[in-house]
């Protein structure tokens, strides 16, 4: 008996694979899109691939001087069946058993850039090719797998035309975005010709910011999670950070990577959080993925300890300058000041920043009222288990096998359970051999790290709830198609007892 008919003798419930990979091949994909665009389009879209050469073509000098990032290589594993196995759809649907792997949402490896071309023409060729690609790859597969459909919401039209597409005419019914990418500074638009950006082809062209959907965006993302909710399919961000200014090592790709996940969720759930759209979308379910738990756990804390002491009831108890007494202030400055302090006690007090706010409008002006609290979207908290509550509620965090943090997710210290997700990562070089994952995750459970029921809910539940609760059907006619219902019943009659609370 292997390893993994072990651990599968000995466990009570499915295992759902939250975010696998397949690695998809160039060739096939331009055929793909000479179909849907033309061969012009096709052969444009293979020289722009074959930009990933300009590294290694650059002098050190040159790639020093133009900040030329180092980019991963030898991104698959090569074991020659493994490697086969991620390919084709077909011969991974043959060693589902052996993986120990009930059911699997496989998410593109190529799509994780296509937010990065810059041209909208060829952006929404690349991204319709794959997606009916991926549909043909998988059809007759549907019992233990979906493949997961790209957008690329550069714009939320862009991201609401192809996910009507996904939905309506390819039958697919899940989804990966980016939810946060490097966009050109407005002030500067008028000299780019788009308004993404990408690294690739020209580092640091134009001044840009880091866009973080949800927050202060140049258009209003509302549509676009109306449409997610509509068509009942979770917003699952698969879209990491690697690409910012501050990751652009020309030498070292460990340094650009390491993190890049976590920080690119990281910037995207708090803008979701802050932004209100999770009290305007109460029923509207988020991944962030592949960036494990640890920077979920401590946004989850900062969230609450920011709150505590920068709400704005808090603030002007404690922290609004009119509270300060400039008569007492001056007199604790002659009796306790040393001399230079005296002699300049006027001053002083005309320099701090309560004498400003009563001796100028322009600070926390009538204009200004509108920012005065940052947690103005959520509309009305009374606590820090209000946070929690909001927080945990709706946010799935997709956490890698060998990942140390998914505990976090359950310490009871948090006063609220996160809802960790099991993502395999198989087809990338993190995953040397595909069938070691499940006895890697099951490691945590061996070593106490993780209990029984916090096993289960990583590894079936959390899984579960954030694509059955968006849509009830999503596991219809798949091996889990019992349990998963049967476990949906449970987290539906949990939920009802908890009012989606709304702004």
């Amino acid at each position: 008996m292997s390893t993994v008919e072990k651990i599968r003798a000995q466990l009570k419930h499915p295992i759902v694979d939250g975010d696998g990979h397949w690695v998809e091949t160039l060739t096939v994909h331009l055929d793909y899109i000479r179909d849907v665009a033309g061969q012009k389009m096709a052969d444009d879209y293979a020289q722009y691939c074959s930009s990933h050469a300009r590294w290694y073509e650059a002098t050190d000098a040159e790639r020093k001087h133009q900040r030329m990032r180092r980019a991963t290589w030898w991104l698959s594993p090569t074991d020659t069946y493994d490697r086969a196995t991620i390919m084709m759809p077909n011969l991974l649907r043959t060693r589902m058993d052996e993986l120990g792997i009930d059911f699997a949402t496989m998410y593109s490896s190529i799509g994780l850039n296509f937010h990065r071309i810059r041209s909208e023409d060829m952006r929404k060729a690349v991204v319709r090719a794959y997606n009916i690609m991926a549909r043909d790859f998988f059809a007759g597969h549907e019992e233990r797998m979906t493949p997961v459909a790209c957008i690329a919401p550069i714009t939320p039209q862009e991201g609401i035309d192809e996910l009507n597409f996904i939905k309506k005419e390819l039958k697919l019914k899940a989804v990966m975005m980016v939810g946060a990418f490097p966009r050109v500074i407005p002030a500067f638009a008028g000299q780019a010709k788009s308004q993404s950006v990408d690294f690739r082809m020209k580092p640091n062209d134009l001044p840009y910011y880091i866009e973080a959907l949800g927050l202060d965006n140049e258009y209003d993302y509302d549509p676009l999670w109306q449409a997610f909710n509509d068509l009942g399919i979770a917003v699952t961000a698969h879209g990491g950070s690697r690409d910012w200014v501050d990751r652009m090592s020309w030498t070292n790709d460990v340094y650009n990577h390491i993190d890049h996940f976590a920080n690119g969720n990281h910037t995207f759930c708090k803008a979701v959080f802050l932004g209100g759209v999770v009290t305007r979308f109460p029923k509207l379910n988020f991944a962030f993925l592949e960036g494990g738990m640890g920077w979920g756990t401590s946004l989850c804390c900062d969230l609450q300890g920011h709150w505590e002491k920068r709400n704005w009831a808090a603030m002007k108890k404690a922290l609004d300058p009119k509270n300060m007494n400039e008569a007492e202030m001056k007199k604790l400055i002659l009796q306790h000041g040393g001399p230079r302090m005296k002699e300049n006690a006027d001053a002083i007090l005309k320099s701090i920043e309560w004498n400003k706010y009563q001796a100028d409008s322009k600070y926390l002006s009538e204009r200004e009222k509108e920012h005065y609290d940052d947690f103005a979207h959520l509309g009305p908290i009374s606590s820090k288990r209000e946070i929690r509550e909001l927080y945990s509620r709706n946010f799935y965090f997709g956490c890698e096998a060998d990942d140390p943090t998914t505990m976090f997710a359950f310490d009871p210290r948090m006063k609220t359970r996160l809802k960790a997700m099991f993502s395999s990562d198989i087809g990338h070089w993190d995953v040397h051999h595909i069938n070691d994952v499940l006895p890697e995750v099951y490691e945590a459970l061996e070593d106490g790290h993780l209990t029984e029921q916090d096993f289960r809910e990583f590894t079936f539940s959390n899984v579960v709830g954030l694509h059955g609760r968006m849509n009830p059907d999503f596991f219809k006619g798949t091996v889990v198609e019992k349990e998963a219902g049967a476990e949906l019943a449970k987290l539906t009659t949990a939920a009802q007892g908890k009012p989606a609370r709304t702004a």
